[in-house]
C-alpha cells in the first residue's frame, strides 16, 4: 500500500513540475497576458503607471535622446474617453516646459480596456524630465534621462 502512495505522489510531483515549468518558447513570446494589479485592472508586464494610467514603451524610456522623437502609448481605464489628453514634460533644473497633447485612437486588436492615445515625445535638452499626464481629475508622473543624441 505504502507503494501505491509513494508512486501516487512521485505522479503528482512530476506533473506538477511540467505544469509549473518555465519554458524558453513562453518566456520568449512577444505577447504577454495582462495580468491584474493590486486593484484587479488588467496590466500587461511591458505597461508602466498605475491605475487608472498606464504607459507603454520600448525600454521604459531608457532610451529617450534629444530631438529624436520617442514612442509611449497611454491607455486611461477611468472611463476617460476624450478626442484629446494633455501633457506636459518640465525639465528639472531649468523648469523648460513643453506642452503636448495627444488624440486618441482606436487600436486593433487590443484586448484591455481604456482608451488609448499615442503619443510622441519630442525634447530639446538634455537632463532629468519629468512628464506630467493629465486625463480629467486624473493624473500621473514619470521621470526619466534624456541623453544626447547618438553622434
Amino acid at each position: 500500500m505504502w507503494r501505491l502512495g509513494a508512486f501516487v505522489l512521485l505522479f503528482a510531483s512530476l506533473a506538477l513540475g511540467i505544469a509549473c515549468g518555465d519554458s524558453d518558447a513562453a518566456s520568449d513570446s512577444a505577447t504577454s497576458t495582462p495580468q491584474p494589479n493590486a486593484t484587479g485592472v488588467p496590466r500587461t508586464d511591458n505597461e508602466g503607471g498605475e491605475p487608472p494610467i498606464f504607459w507603454r514603451t520600448a525600454d521604459d524610456f531608457a532610451s529617450v535622446r534629444v530631438d529624436e522623437s520617442y514612442k509611449v502609448l497611454l491607455r486611461i481605464t477611468s472611463g476617460y474617453d476624450e478626442e484629446t489628453i494633455s501633457l506636459l514634460a518640465v525639465r528639472m533644473g531649468d523648469g523648460e516646459e513643453i506642452q503636448i497633447t495627444s488624440n486618441r485612437a482606436e487600436p486593433v486588436g487590443e484586448d484591455l480596456p481604456g482608451s488609448y492615445y499615442p503619443t510622441s515625445l519630442l525634447l530639446s535638452k538634455p537632463g532629468t524630465w519629468e512628464l506630467t499626464i493629465v486625463a480629467g481629475e486624473d493624473e500621473a508622473t514619470v521621470q526619466f534621462e534624456v541623453a544626447e543624441p547618438v553622434s
